[in-house]
């Protein structure tokens, strides 16, 4: 799975644009697509836990600590909640 996310990632129009010009190479930095492919693999559905692995993390509290909020599922039941809620009403 996270094969294929990157592979999606390193080609998709977005990454291509976003790419610095030759001239403004020295601007860019390699821990941007660091980020970039945590947030794309924890947008995705892949666990926090392999995300931590793959950033070689310690624990996952530092990925849940810096990348909580792009997890896929936590945005979900948040959404769902928001929704209820608004079902509800008040009381």
């Amino acid at each position: 799975m996270e094969q294929e996310i990157l592979n999606r990632l390193l080609h998709s129009k977005k990454f291509m644009e976003s790419r610095p010009s030759r001239d403004r190479f020295k601007v860019a930095h390699p821990h941007r697509f660091r980020h970039t492919m945590a947030c794309e693999l924890l947008l995705s559905g892949a666990s926090l836990k392999s995300v931590a692995q793959i950033l070689g993390h310690k624990s996952e509290r530092i990925t849940e600590k810096h990348y909580g909020s792009w997890v896929k599922g936590k945005q979900e039941k948040l959404e769902a909640d928001v929704r209820k809620s608004w079902l509800v009403g008040p009381s």
